[in-house]
C-alpha cells in the first residue's frame, strides 16, 4: 500500500507540473493574443531616421557624379578626407545630410572642386565669411543685396575693381 502512495504522490507531482505547463503556455498565448490587439488598433510607427536636410541629396548627388568623372574611386576620396567609405556613400546617395564644413573643404580638395562651391551646395558658407559680415554687416548686407539679379559677367568685373582699390 506504501508503494501505490508514493505511485499517486508521483502522479500527483507530474499532474500538477503539467497543469502549471499548460497554464503558463495559455499565459503566454493570451499575451500574444493582446499584443496582436494592440498592434491592430495602433498603428505602427515609423522607425526613427535622422531628419535629412532638402540640400542633402543634391549635395551627395553631385559628389557622386564629380567622383565618378575624375575617375576616382569611393574608398580612395573617402580615405583622403578621413571619413569612412560606408558614411560618404550614404551621403552620396542622400541618406545622410552632409558632412562638417572641415570635411566639405577636405571632400573638395580631393575632388578638386571650389570650396565655396561645393559648401554653398550643401547649405553652408565658409568659416571666414560670418567673420567678415560681422566686421561690417551693412555695408556688406548692402552690397550683396545691391548684387542681386546681377549677372555673373557683372560680378566678376566688380570683384575685379574691388581687387583692384584694396592694392
Amino acid at each position: 500500500m506504501a508503494a501505490r502512495k508514493i505511485s499517486r504522490k508521483g502522479s500527483k507531482k507530474t499532474v500538477k507540473k503539467a497543469a502549471k505547463k499548460k497554464a503558463a503556455k495559455k499565459t503566454v498565448a493570451k499575451k500574444k493574443v493582446a499584443k496582436k490587439k494592440v498592434a491592430k488598433k495602433a498603428p505602427k510607427k515609423a522607425a526613427a531616421k535622422k531628419a535629412v536636410s532638402p540640400t542633402a541629396g543634391k549635395f551627395g548627388s553631385f559628389v557622386r557624379k564629380v567622383r565618378i568623372a575624375e575617375g576616382l574611386r569611393l574608398r580612395r576620396v573617402s580615405e583622403d578626407v578621413g571619413m569612412s567609405p560606408a558614411y560618404l556613400s550614404m551621403v552620396a546617395r542622400g541618406e545622410l545630410d552632409q558632412p562638417t564644413r572641415p570635411k566639405i573643404v577636405a571632400l573638395a580638395k580631393a575632388l578638386g572642386q571650389d570650396q565655396d562651391a561645393l559648401l554653398a551646395l550643401a547649405g553652408k558658407v565658409s568659416a571666414d565669411i560670418p567673420t567678415l559680415i560681422h566686421r561690417h554687416p551693412e555695408a556688406l548686407a548692402a552690397l550683396l543685396r545691391a548684387t542681386r539679379g546681377m549677372s555673373k559677367d557683372k560680378i566678376d568685373k566688380l570683384l575685379a575693381h574691388a581687387k583692384k582699390m584694396k592694392r
